[in-house]
């Protein structure tokens, strides 16, 4: 470098560089009246450039050098600023009239996947439907509400399904049929033998029968728990239709006993519950409530 006295500066030092780039002087220089830093080892590939702010030169970074990349993609802009690092580009990165092809693009779609597409041979299925789907070529399924009604021919009558309805006089026993009555039903002679009426049923064996009947009849007794009042008590009754193996189902009545009203009755309740024997049964009653009762009371049972 070299300087000269220039009155435009007030004989200033002007900053001047020959080709080789060496200094030709070696005192501090000065520009304009403003001091400029002496470079040193840090200053490597830096230009100089003045702060109109603070009224200085400073070294810098030339514009454009930016850092090392790193990381593997593209160098990414944001607001006109580059990043220090490698990014892959984003959605905001690509402008609305790219027109990136499809294959470029990893779509992700709840609607549509590739896997739902139809293969060759679903697509020739139906006829007029291969290609590329469209409003005049579209694809039938299972699923399709034009399937619930009619569609031409409406006709689909062959060789190999058309059969004759047999007629109503033919289904007769004659026939290997059971023959219907004015009603269009089958007459109940010909479900079955015997007698068929209101008071039958047709068996397993294909007859009619009458249902086997059973009568029960409920007997009372009445019992007296006696003038003591207690919680229990035992009774013996003697019923000659009672066997060891009877099966006997016993309960205080609803009426009033003897000498007793209703609401007696209630407020006294007592449960039962019966052993059998041979002509006899034996009633082991307890008070509701483990209260104290006394008096008669009327039994219900049943033996079967």
């Amino acid at each position: 470098m070299s300087y000269h006295p220039n009155s435009a500066t007030g004989g200033n030092p002007a900053m001047a560089g020959d080709v080789t780039g060496t200094a030709q002087v070696s005192v501090v220089e000065k520009i304009r009246g403003k001091n400029v830093p002496t470079p040193g080892l840090t200053e490597d590939e830096k230009i100089l450039k003045y702060d109109h702010d603070t009224g200085a030169y400073v070294w810098i970074v030339q514009p454009g050098g930016g850092s090392t990349p790193t990381g593997t993609g593209f160098r990414h802009v944001t607001t006109g600023v580059e990043d220090a690092a490698a990014a892959l580009v984003v959605n905001a990165d690509v402008a609305a009239g790219a027109a990136i092809v499809e294959s470029k693009l990893s779509l992700n779609n709840a609607t549509h996947a590739n896997t739902n597409d139809p293969v060759a041979g679903e697509k020739a299925a139906l006829v007029g439907t291969s290609g590329t789907p469209g409003a005049a070529n579209k694809y039938v399924t299972d699923s399709d509400a034009r399937n619930t009604n009619s569609r031409t021919p409406t006709s689909h009558g062959s060789g190999l399904h058309d059969a004759t309805v047999e007629a109503t006089a033919n289904k007769a026993a004659a026939s290997g049929y059971a023959g219907l009555d004015a009603t269009t039903k089958v007459p109940t002679a010909q479900l079955g033998s015997g007698a068929a009426s209101a008071s039958t049923f047709l068996r397993g064996d294909q007859s009619w029968a009458a249902p086997a009947g059973g009568s029960a009849s409920i007997t009372q007794v009445e019992v007296d728990w006696g003038e003591a009042p207690a919680r229990c008590k035992t009774f013996t009754v003697t019923d000659a239709t009672v066997s060891v193996s009877s099966q006997i189902i016993i309960n205080q009545s609803g009426e009033a006993p003897t000498g007793r009203q209703a609401d007696e009755n209630e407020m006294e309740a007592i449960i039962c519950r019966a052993v059998p024997g041979a002509g006899q049964f034996t009633v082991y009653a307890d008070a509701m409530d483990r209260q104290l009762v006394r008096g008669l009371y009327k039994l219900n049972y049943l033996v079967g």
